[in-house]
């Protein structure tokens, strides 16, 4: 699985090559997002019940 600097990299190699996948680069990078920050607020609040 890639991770958000890798993809905002392909997002960048495809905006230079024409764009022709970028919006599908853009989508996941943002989804990829989403998904870690989700997993980090968990994170913080299974460590703020262990205190």
């Amino acid at each position: 699985m890639a991770n958000v600097t890798q993809l905002k990299f392909m997002q960048d190699d495809e905006q230079e090559q024409g764009g022709e996948n970028l919006k599908l680069y853009i989508e996941q990078t943002m989804r990829f997002t989403r998904l870690l920050h989700g997993l980090d607020q968990a994170k913080f609040k299974l460590s703020k019940r262990q205190v």
